[in-house]
């Protein structure tokens, strides 16, 4: 690698941190943050398209069949988004989601191309993309640590942390500063796929520059501390559970069997709460148990599941396209696991609400987009990992790093609702790697499969750069 990789991409990092740390209900709040996502890769595509060469940066560079599908899928998203049943959301505030997922994917594939665009070997890019992204990881899990240390006061305190207390270390679970008030998750779940994604980057770019691989050691570090700190035995187990899956199946040149997993993601909640049934009383599983039956049913998620599944057993019209976004509360289904919590008199309208979400991608997005949106759902994570293994037998083994990623997305879907605005970091992030992985496998294509005989020089393949 070369040892200057971040030379022509620190404004591709600037924007990633702008976009993707947004610190507006934090101690640093204030309503100007709240634009900041929105802007800044705005920005970062206009200043691509302004310098004159928007023909080289635009959609015509892509893997088409995949785009067709991800551009699908994005736009059910989107259209649920839209038709969003929470009375706590202005249409300003709805834009203010949507649009930052709309820019930020458009600017990851303007950039991309930007890069490709200067001519030199498809393998040495790849890897400065896939390096780069890497170290926006590392950046983005250091500084949530630092404000964490920092701001040792901020937000909410739940109580003792398991996780840390198995360690002998006494730290109570406090809320993220960089995340706002949100639950300490919706951070540990966010950076569970980072410490993966970052392990293996790692582990396969040897020839990184010092500096570089120091930075990725202290974000795997700082990765590892948040997912202790968040006390979410879920992301905690997914967190390990992913490398040791792929690395499994690579030492059995296995790793197709990765598609299976995305095949049956459907029923693997069911499978879930099968093996913790038979075994949450096991002395190791004892461990992470907070009380009578909490593994057992999942933390609860046996109710919510049953109430979703007997739901979409008799079949309704808006089950085709779903309710909008918080669609089990609309479709009344949300009433029926609140009242198994006991709950359902003492919690506010507003409360009930955020409590609708049904801890689990695939049932969240068919009562949000209808089985439409959950079959490209299924197809976007199926294609993009396919490409991702595609690339890796090619010879691209720093891709392995993405696999990584949206493996653990499709494990951590399996207790959480994933996708929407829900947690809206954790979207953005995932936007990121889809967008990476779809220019990536075009630009293969392009530059390696099918390039065409017309191009003598970098300015035949890119007419733009010429002008």
């Amino acid at each position: 690698m070369d040892n200057k990789p971040l030379s022509i991409y620190p404004f591709f990092l600037i924007v990633l941190v702008l976009s993707l740390i947004n610190p507006s209900s934090g101690p640093f709040g204030h309503p100007i943050f709240e634009l900041v996502p929105l802007a800044a890769p705005l920005l970062g595509t206009l200043r691509y398209m302004i310098a004159g060469t928007s023909r080289i940066y635009s959609f015509h560079v892509w893997d088409r069949r995949a785009g067709g599908i991800v551009l699908i899928f994005l736009a059910l998203m989107i259209i649920s988004i839209f038709r969003s049943n929470s009375f706590l959301f202005s249409t300003v505030s709805i834009l203010r989601q949507v649009l930052p997922t709309v820019f930020l994917f458009t600017f990851v594939v303007y950039f991309v191309n930007r890069a490709f665009s200067e001519g030199k070997a498809f393998e040495e890019v790849a890897n400065r993309i896939i390096y780069t992204t890497l170290i926006f990881l590392s950046i983005f899990a250091i500084m949530h640590v630092l404000a964490y240390l920092a701001f040792p006061n901020f937000g909410s305190t739940y109580g003792e942390g398991k996780l840390f207390s198995m360690f002998k270390i006494n730290l109570r679970k406090r809320d993220f500063p960089l995340i706002g008030e949100a639950h300490p998750n919706a951070l540990g779940i966010v950076i569970g796929g980072t410490f993966s994604t970052l392990l293996y980057g790692f582990l396969s770019m040897k020839n990184a520059p010092r500096w570089g691989r120091i930075t990725m050691m202290a974000g795997i570090a700082s990765s590892g501390f948040i997912i202790l700190a968040a006390d979410s035995r879920g992301t905690f187990l997914n967190a390990a559970l992913i490398p040791s899956i792929i690395y499994g199946l690579r030492r059995l040149s296995m790793l197709r069997l990765s598609l299976v997993i995305v095949i049956a993601l459907p029923v693997l909640q069911f499978l879930m709460l099968f093996l913790l049934s038979q075994y949450g009383d096991s002395d190791l599983l004892k461990n992470f148990s907070r009380g009578d039956n909490d593994l057992a049913t999942g933390n609860s998620r046996a109710f919510i599941y049953k109430a979703c599944a007997d739901d979409l057993a008799d079949f309704k019209e808006q089950h085709i396209f779903g309710y909008g976004q918080y669609g089990p509360y609309a479709a009344g289904v949300s009433r029926y696991y609140i009242d198994n919590f006991g709950a359902g008199e003492k919690l506010s309208k507003e409360r009930k609400l955020l409590s609708s979400i049904s801890h689990n991608s695939v049932f969240q997005v068919i009562f949000d987009a209808g089985y439409v949106g959950a079959f490209f759902f299924l197809a976007t994570l199926f294609v993009l990992m396919k490409r991702i293994l595609h690339l890796y037998r090619e010879g691209l083994t720093a891709i392995l790093a993405f696999l990584h990623f949206f493996l653990y997305f499709a494990f951590s879907g399996i207790t959480e609702s994933a996708l929407g605005t829900y947690n809206f970091t954790y979207w953005l992030v995932f936007i990121l790697f889809v967008g990476l992985t779809l220019m990536l496998a075009g630009n293969y294509r392009r530059v390696v499969l099918y390039p065409p005989k017309s191009y003598a020089t970098t300015e035949d393949a890119y007419p733009a750069l010429s002008h």
